[in-house]
């Protein structure tokens, strides 16, 4: 891709040069608008272990957004929910990431479940879709 023009590029590459660009700049704070918009679900899991890396292996302060609760559940020690203005909650990820928040948030039914992962226990929110029929 280095020698692609930008705006030839498909949203998901532009995605993957956009934070290259924040890596290279080596800042001691990144602030991230969405990194895996426009991402398919291995460049999805390539920018979260980087978040991963860099904040706990680096000690560099990442803040990001998402509308994804389970990539929060996967990197962050801390979350932030925001309700509206003056109403919002700011706490550990699973003080903060209960079903009850997230469907308030969201207004939808979510679920939260712990999956044995080769002996680690990971934590993952997943939406309730229900009143459809096949």
């Amino acid at each position: 891709m280095a020698h692609r023009p930008f705006h030839e590029m498909s949203g998901g590459q532009r995605q993957l040069v956009i934070f290259a660009r924040a890596l290279v700049a080596e800042a001691d704070i990144i602030i991230l608008d969405e990194p895996t918009s426009a991402l398919d679900l291995k460049n999805q899991e390539l920018i979260l272990r980087w978040i991963h890396k860099l904040s706990r292996e680096e000690g560099l302060t990442i803040i990001f957004t998402t509308h994804h609760p389970h990539h929060a559940h996967a990197v962050a020690k801390e979350t932030l929910l925001m309700f509206g203005h003056d109403d919002y909650i700011c706490g550990k990820v699973d003080d903060v990431l209960t079903e009850t928040n997230l469907k308030r948030l969201y207004g939808v039914n979510l679920r939260q479940i712990d999956i044995d992962n080769q002996g680690e226990i990971l934590k993952t929110i997943v939406p309730v879709y229900t009143g459809f029929h096949r």
